[in-house]
């Protein structure tokens, strides 16, 4: 095998094994946050019951001093009955609350670990994800400046109608960092806005206006194309750049507004004339190049829809780790192939004993995943 082959056998096991471990995780953490929901459950009606059942007890007490009153007569136990029936209330009032604080650090105990498992199964999730183990329809990168500082997301659609967004750090990018001016990555770069008329030349005269303070205040990045919104510091004008980027094929059109009005520059032949596109396609390359580098800083999963619906919140769609499973089962039988010819590492071998025992913790779930990827529990 070839060395370029065999590194990229080793990233594809590598990857593989990170998928398939942390899809495992994240169900095995959902299991066990059903399972402490379910105990939350049971805790707060168990404790219910037993305050019931207290007051039932307070309310019977009473009951039996009135029937006692009427066999002994009123006036020899009204002063027993006021003892026994107050004793007994505050006695049962006593025991009510401490039964409640009780109840309620039970229940608080079980929500924070319930809280911590579903955290780990979200984690898991990103880690999953993270892999890019589902095939990816379109991604599209964000960024936008808020309060003095930019902040990035990216957004994977993919096939089964499965779609999710990770956040993404911004602190280390070279433009992104702090607020970025047109300015710092070229300062010659110039907009022709209007035509005018001057006595010294027959031909109409450009207006030409600087966008070095401009600010960029959006971009949005594709596969194809690239959108970037930048506008003068009191926000009274506003450039926008559609640059496109098919094979061998470049646009670029630049659009500039004030006041509310919008010119198409470069749909404009005697402004287009005085555009350098050039030096804009320049620094939307360089631009391009920054916000792809921003999806290697994933900082965490922010969205997650499956069939428009959000998971986030419950992760309890079976249908979608089913798709998942779908999805990378063959990646899964080819590791496994490649890990029993032993063609990988021993730290990154995915063989099917470790898959088994893997998969064994997830009980009855296991029988379906079992199947799809041709392993025998």
């Amino acid at each position: 095998m070839l060395p370029s082959q065999s590194y990229s056998t080793q990233t594809q096991v590598r990857s593989t094994k990170q998928a398939f471990g942390s899809l495992v995780d994240s169900m095995i953490y959902i299991q066990r946050t059903r399972e402490l929901e379910r105990k939350i459950e049971e805790t707060t009606e168990q404790g219910e019951q037993k305050l019931i059942a207290l007051e039932t007890f307070k309310v019977d007490i009473s009951d039996n001093v009135s029937k006692l009153k009427q066999i002994l007569g009123e006036a020899r136990t009204n002063e027993l009955a006021k003892q026994i029936v107050g004793f007994s209330s505050t006695a049962v009032d006593q025991m009510k609350q401490k039964l409640n604080l009780e109840i309620q650090s039970q229940i608080s105990l079980l929500e924070s670990d319930c809280k911590s498992e579903k955290t780990k199964a979200v984690k898991s999730l990103e880690a999953f994800l993270s892999t890019s183990p589902l095939p990816i329809i379109d991604r599209a990168i964000e960024v936008n400046l808020q309060d003095a500082s930019y902040a990035s997301k990216v957004r994977y659609r993919c096939l089964d109608n499965i779609e999710y967004e990770f956040a993404l750090d911004t602190r280390y990018n070279p433009f992104f960092k702090a607020q970025c001016l047109v300015g710092t990555l070229d300062r010659t770069l110039r907009v022709p806005v209007a035509l005018g008329k001057s006595w010294l030349k027959r031909e109409p005269v450009p207006d030409i206006r600087s966008i070095e303070q401009f600010l960029i205040k959006r971009v949005e990045a594709t596969e194809t194309s690239l959108i970037v919104r930048c506008a003068d510091q009191d926000e009274q004008s506003e450039v926008k750049i559609v640059y496109t980027r098919n094979g061998d094929h470049l646009s670029l059109s630049v659009f500039y507004t004030a006041n509310g009005a919008t010119v198409d520059i470069t749909s404009e032949p005697g402004l287009n004339a005085h555009l350098n596109s050039d030096s804009f396609m320049r620094m939307m390359e360089r631009i391009w190049l920054a916000t792809n580098d921003l999806e290697k800083r994933r900082i965490t999963i922010t969205k997650l829809l499956f069939e428009n619906h959000s998971l986030l919140e419950n992760l309890d769609s079976k249908e979608f780790f089913l798709k998942c499973w779908e999805d990378i089962s063959e990646s899964v039988k080819q590791t496994m192939r490649l890990s029993s010819e032993k063609r990988v590492s021993f730290d990154e071998t995915l063989d099917r004993p470790y898959v088994k025992e893997r998969l064994k913790a997830l009980g009855p779930d296991a029988v379906q995943i079992a199947e799809l990827i041709a392993v025998e529990l």
